[in-house]
C-alpha cells in the first residue's frame, strides 16, 4: 500500500457503488461535478427494476445502463465501494418469487463486482478482513494502540467472571448492530449500552439467543472520530452532554459539541498503519480520549459515515475522496 501509484487515466469513469439515501455519495457527486470529472453513480436498489447490467464471457460488451446514461465496464478506472444495498425486485404474486428475484439479483451484483477493474476504495477482500471486531482489536494492540479489556462470546461463566473482574462494563453488538424487521425493511441500530449490575443477569440470559461483546467501561473526556482517506487523516472531537457513557450515535446531533482535533503525530502514524495494514484506502475509527489525555482504540469501520463532519466542521473529505478516486493513493 505504500509508495506512489500511477495516476488513474482521467478519460475513465469513477464508479460510485451506493444507494439513494447516501448523503456522503451526494457530496462526492457534487465534487465530481464541480471539477467536471467523469463519474457514474450506481444505486444498487435499482436492480433489477430500472438499472441494467450486461456481462459476457469475453467482457467486451460488459456495461451498465443507469438512470443518467450507460457506461462500459472497460471505461471504469476506479470504484468507490461505498454502501451498496440489497436489490429491490418488483413485487410478485407468485409464492417465493420475491425471494428468488432477490437472490438472483444479488448474485448478478456479485458477478458484476468481480468484473469491475481499476482501483477499489476499498477492495472487498480488505473490507471483509477488517470487519471482525476482535481482529481489529488484536491488530490495534499489536501496533501499540491501547485497547480496553474485552471479551466476546456466549460462555456465561466466562462473561460473568469478566464482568465481576472489571466492575463497570458496557455491552455492544459483535456485528454492526443493524436490525431489520425483514430483508427489505428499514434498519434500526442497537447502540453500545452501559450494563448496571441489575442488567447483567438479563444480558447473560440472552446469550443463548445472541452472543455479546463486553468491554470495561473506560473514563472519557470525549469521543474522537478519525477518518482516513488515502494518506489524509481527519480527526474530530465529539463531546456528549450529561452522561458521558451514552453512545453519541444515539443522540440528536444538535446536542453534540464537535470540534477539529489534533492527534499526536505518533498516534496518527499508527492509525494510518492500521488502516493500510488491512489493505484499506478508507477507514473511520472510533477512539476514546481519556481525562488524563490517553487515547483508547474502540473500532474501525471500513465504510463509516463522514458526511456530517464535512458539513459541520468543513473538512474537505469529499475532495480527498475524489483525489483518491482520480489520482490513486500516494
Amino acid at each position: 500500500m505504500s509508495g506512489v501509484s500511477k495516476p488513474i487515466p482521467t478519460d475513465g469513469y469513477a464508479l460510485l457503488l451506493t444507494n439513494r439515501e447516501d448523503v456522503s455519495a451526494d457530496l462526492v457527486v457534487l465534487e465530481f461535478q464541480r471539477r467536471g470529472l467523469p463519474y457514474a453513480r450506481f444505486n444498487t436498489e435499482d436492480v433489477p427494476r430500472t438499472a441494467r447490467v450486461q456481462l459476457t464471457p469475453s467482457g467486451n460488451a460488459d456495461g451498465l445502463l443507469l438512470a443518467k446514461g450507460g457506461i462500459g465496464l472497460r471505461d471504469v478506472r476506479s470504484v468507490w465501494y461505498r454502501r451498496p444495498v440489497a436489490p429491490r425486485p418488483a413485487p410478485s404474486v407468485a409464492s417465493g418469487a420475491d425471494d428468488f428475484g432477490l437472490r438472483e439479483s444479488t448474485a448478478l451484483l456479485e458477478n458484476l463486482w468481480d468484473a469491475l477493474p481499476g482501483l477499489w476504495v476499498s477492495p472487498r477482500d480488505a473490507i471483509r478482513r477488517a470487519t471482525p471486531r476482535m481482529t481489529q482489536l488484536r491488530a490495534a494492540r499489536q501496533l501499540g494502540l491501547r485497547v480496553p479489556p474485552t471479551i466476546m462470546g456466549n460462555d456465561v461463566v466466562a462473561l460473568r467472571a469478566f464482568a465481576e473482574a472489571h466492575g463497570a462494563i458496557i455491552a455492544k453488538p459483535i456485528d454492526t448492530g443493524a436490525v431489520t424487521a425483514d430483508k427489505l425493511g428499514p434498519e434500526r441500530l442497537i447502540f453500545t449500552t452501559p450494563l448496571e449490575p441489575r442488567d447483567l443477569e438479563a444480558c447473560l440470559a440472552s446469550v443463548t439467543h445472541a452472543p455479546v461483546l463486553l468491554q470495561r467501561l473506560e473514563p472519557k473526556r470525549a469521543d474522537i472520530r478519525v477518518t482516513v482517506i488515502g494518506t489524509r487523516i481527519f480527526a474530530a472531537e465529539i463531546r456528549t452532554p450529561g452522561d458521558a457513557r451514552i453512545d453519541w450515535r444515539a443522540l440528536d446531533p444538535a446536542d453534540l459539541v464537535q470540534l477539529p482535533h489534533e492527534l499526536p503525530s505518533d498516534l496518527s502514524g499508527r492509525i494510518s498503519e492500521l488502516v493500510h495494514q488491512f489493505g484499506l484506502h478508507f477507514g473511520a475509527l472510533d477512539l476514546l480520549w481519556t481525562p488524563n489525555g490517553e487515547y483508547v482504540f474502540l473500532e474501525i469501520n471500513p465504510n463509516g459515515q463522514w458526511a456530517w463532519l464535512e458539513l459541520e466542521l468543513g473538512f474537505p473529505m469529499a475532495s480527498a475522496l475524489v483525489d483518491l478516486l482520480t489520482m490513486g493513493p500516494s
